[in-house]
C-alpha cells in the first residue's frame, strides 16, 4: 500500500511494498529534490556536479555517491550521461548503520581502487541488483545484494 502527499516539489509517493528499486540510463540534470530512501549512484561515463544538503562535488566515471533518506541533492550534466541508481530503504541495512559509520557523500574511483578487489565487489553487486530487477528476480535477493552494496561502501 503506498501513500503520497503534496511538497513545495509536487507530489511525492512513497514507493508500495518495494524496498529496493534500480535503474541503469541516461541522465541530464535533477533539480534538488529528496526521498524517503538511501541513494546509491555509480556514475559511469563522463563528469557531474553533485549537490547534496549544502556542499558541492565534482564527480567523474566510476565514483560513487551516496545521500542519506530525507537528504536534499541534485545533480547536473549535460550533455547527458550514463549512471546506475539503487534506491532503498534504511530498513534493510538498519543494523549495519548501527554497527558501521556511515559512509561520506561522494567515495572517488581512486579511493576505491585503493582497496584490493573493492571496485570488482562493487561493479559485482551493483551489476546483480540490475540483472535481477530487469529480468523480474527475487525482491528478497535484490535487497540482500543492496544491503552487501551499502556494507561494502560503510565497511571500506
Amino acid at each position: 500500500m503506498s501513500s503520497e502527499f503534496r511538497t513545495t516539489y509536487g507530489i511525492y509517493q512513497e514507493p508500495a511494498e518495494r524496498i529496493t528499486r534500480y535503474s541503469k540510463r541516461m541522465y541530464k540534470s535533477w533539480l534538488i529534490h529528496w526521498h524517503r530512501e538511501i541513494e546509491i549512484v555509480q556514475l559511469l561515463e563522463g563528469e557531474y556536479t553533485y549537490v547534496i544538503g549544502n556542499r558541492k562535488y565534482e564527480a567523474t566515471a566510476g565514483d560513487f555517491i551516496i545521500t542519506k533518506g530525507c537528504e536534499p541533492h541534485q545533480f547536473c550534466t549535460n550533455p547527458p550521461k550514463m549512471m546506475q541508481i539503487c534506491k532503498f530503504d534504511i530498513g534493510i541495512v538498519y543494523n549495519v548503520l548501527k554497527k558501521f559509520n556511515y559512509p561520506k557523500c561522494h567515495i572517488t574511483k581512486d579511493e576505491i581502487m585503493s582497496i584490493p578487489n573493492l571496485y570488482d565487489d562493487l561493479c559485482f553487486a551493483f551489476n546483480k541488483i540490475g540483472e535481477i530487477e530487469t529480468n523480474g528476480g527475487s525482491n528478497a535477493i535484490c535487497d540482500c545484494y543492496t544491503a552487501l552494496l551499502f556494507t561494502l561502501l560503510s565497511e571500506n
